[in-house]
């Protein structure tokens, strides 16, 4: 089972996410450059938006990146809605963009995943998502699959 423990990497820290960090995570998931790809900025009460990040459910594992004194993005490995496999999610303050981090990030967590037993994680992203696409192959996540699904092309990858 995939729990957040901490993570560290040579700039990174990675811990689960605190009420104290719902401020960044709001704003985080609210940005509509972040959310982009990912159908749009969450939208709700601060509680429900940020309940799946503070209380994660089962086989869910979530981690709050943190570079120097502060947060530049959060990450997860949840159960995929196929139901058989665990999926590789990140989203990254723009600020932090081009510097490495959600590769160095899930790069960590991808081990960490692998020493919790799991088999097999997935990341599912829009075709015209270039940058999280190249950011997967970094990863050595290969395509596995394309679907319709949220109204765009999705492009399954795999380890």
């Amino acid at each position: 089972m995939m729990r957040a423990c901490v993570l560290r990497t040579p700039r990174l820290s990675l811990r689960a996410p605190e009420v104290r960090d719902g401020g960044f995570l709001y704003g985080l998931i609210r940005d509509p450059s972040v959310r982009r790809y990912l159908g749009g900025p969450a939208v709700g009460t601060p509680e429900a938006v940020l309940a799946p990040y503070l209380t994660p459910g089962p086989g869910a594992a979530v981690w709050l990146v943190v570079a120097g004194a502060g947060p530049v993005g959060v990450i997860s490995v949840t159960p995929h809605k196929d139901g058989r496999d665990h999926e590789l999610s990140y989203q990254f303050d723009p600020g932090a963009w081009g510097r490495g981090y959600a590769t160095e990030a899930a790069q960590a967590v991808l081990t960490a995943a692998r020493a919790a037993g799991l088999a097999r994680v997935i990341a599912e992203t829009q075709a015209a998502n270039a940058s999280s696409r190249a950011l997967l192959a970094r990863l050595g996540m290969g395509e596995i699959a394309r679907l319709e699904r949220f109204g765009a092309t999705q492009v399954i990858y795999g380890t």
